[in-house]
């Protein structure tokens, strides 16, 4: 999820926000449904970005296939692995 809330340069909340298009992007992992887990991506758009909801789809997708073929950066991996672990030792601190 971390790929889709960081706000870098390049990154897709970067890219929507630089247009006008998105106030917020908040990506996770959703097993709600029959306990399947599902990647949900949920987009606040402006008033402006609703006129380019379709685009936007586009580029979101777009974002995940460049994922999928280029895999992650060895920087953007090693900033994940810190952040998922700080979190996994802080829950475990009184």
């Amino acid at each position: 999820m971390y790929l889709f809330n960081q706000d870098t340069e390049g990154s897709i909340i970067h890219t929507l926000r630089k247009h006008g298009w998105c106030l917020q992007l908040l990506a996770d992992l959703n097993e709600d449904i029959y306990e399947i887990p599902q990647f949900r991506i949920q987009v606040l758009l402006t008033d402006e970005g609703m006129k380019f909801m379709i685009k936007i789809q586009g580029y979101i997708l777009a974002y995940i296939n460049l994922i999928k073929e280029k895999g992650l950066e060895r920087s953007s991996y090693e900033l994940f692995l810190t952040q998922n672990t700080l979190i996994f030792e802080s829950a475990f601190k009184l």
